[in-house]
């Protein structure tokens, strides 16, 4: 089953696959998609973005890594986004 992350990327993007997915190589993932991301996981895993982490977080593996961080107790494989 897909965990919260991959579906709101996902929808968001609209693309089936997240692997080494960034701004610079997915035409869906321009300045709205961007803030539609970031409030979607703001809101999802009640957390907030600093307006730096918000313009850093360009990429899957970005943004992976700073749930990682971010949220204590975060299970790995929850944030697994291959698929």
């Amino acid at each position: 089953m897909e965990n919260k992350l991959d579906k709101i990327l996902k929808k968001i993007l609209k693309v089936k696959n997240l692997k080494n997915l960034n701004t610079k190589n997915c035409k869906n993932w321009d300045s709205i998609a961007q803030m539609t991301i970031i409030m979607q996981i703001e809101e999802s895993f009640k957390i907030q973005f600093t307006d730096k982490d918000i313009y850093n977080l360009n990429s899957i593996e970005k943004i992976k890594k700073f749930l990682k961080k971010k949220i204590k107790n975060w299970n790995t494989e929850q944030l697994n986004l291959v698929k």
